[in-house]
């Protein structure tokens, strides 16, 4: 009776698709590492990774395009950090279906492509945005115009920056954000949603100090997106938290002077991470 079910089983496996009975092999995920000299830092994953399995399953059956598109403020707007987004995403997924384009503050984040099937990444970044500055009209139709499957959706410095802060404000503009893009996007969009990395304010005597809104702006976003079924890349936890985070970044000098923009490095460094969070929890999830 054994024999003939292991027959069976095998009849099954020859005549369907050969991935559907083997576990597909993992992607190359990227390799960089937090700095030596950060501290309190937790692992590097996605929260709520299952919210954005459908994305999954395109990239995994390469076919047509997969668009990824990361939308923020001026840290998006500087292309760095989205632009090694990219990068590292391109190392796992393949970089077939986008030209070979030229990534600076100068140039179009919006990548060109080649027609061929796979990851397509490209950005749209506005200085001094918050989450409601792309409710205008024009910034949503910018985003329909990508047909997006996942927008990655990077705001909270700003919304931190102010001399108040309300959680249920920032709450009612992300709904308010993702309710319009789904709406403009004909086809089924997905959502990750970002957390600020931690920057300093100005006090006493202009010494800056970590800014007191940090942890509650990054809560907010993460609460906000695991309460309406999205996926979350906490950064500002994963690199420290209210313990750390702001230190961790100032005592590297990967933090510019004014406290709230970060060099090359620390761009780079940020996107890698968030790529590779992506790229975790895709093997995971296959």
């Amino acid at each position: 009776m054994r024999r003939k079910f292991f027959r069976i089983l095998l009849m099954v496996c020859m005549a369907i698709p050969l991935t559907s009975c083997h576990a597909q092999e993992p992607v190359e995920i990227d390799p960089t590492e937090m700095p030596a000299t950060f501290r309190n830092t937790h692992e590097n994953v996605l929260e709520g990774a299952e919210h954005i399995g459908n994305v999954f399953d395109k990239l995994a059956k390469k076919e047509g395009q997969i668009r990824i598109l990361q939308i923020g403020d001026s840290h998006v707007r500087g292309h760095v950090l989205p632009g090694n987004v990219r990068k590292a995403l391109e190392l796992s997924f393949g970089s077939e279906a986008m030209g070979e384009d030229e990534i600076g503050y100068s140039l179009p984040a919006i990548a060109t492509e080649t027609g061929k099937p796979g990851l397509v990444f490209s950005a749209i970044g506005v200085n001094g945005a918050q989450a409601h500055s792309f409710l205008k009209p024009e910034m949503i139709s910018k985003i329909a115009q990508q047909k997006p499957d996942l927008v990655i959706v990077s705001f909270g410095t700003n919304e931190a920056y102010g001399t108040t802060y309300s959680a249920a404000r920032h709450k009612a503009n992300l709904a308010k954000l993702t309710a319009a893009i789904r709406e403009a996007c004909p086809d089924s969009v997905e959502f990750l949603l970002t957390t600020p990395p931690g920057c300093m304010k100005k006090g006493k005597n202009n010494e800056k100090t970590p800014n007191r809104f940090n942890g509650e702006v990054a809560s907010t976003i993460v609460n906000f997106a695991l309460d309406n079924n999205m996926a979350v890349w906490d950064m500002y936890t994963i690199c420290g938290g209210d313990q750390s985070a702001c230190a961790n970044w100032t005592a590297a000098e990967l933090l510019r002077l004014d406290g709230v923009h970060f060099t090359n490095a620390g761009y780079r460094l940020q996107g890698r991470l968030l790529g590779q969070a992506i790229a975790k929890a895709y093997n995971n999830s296959r």
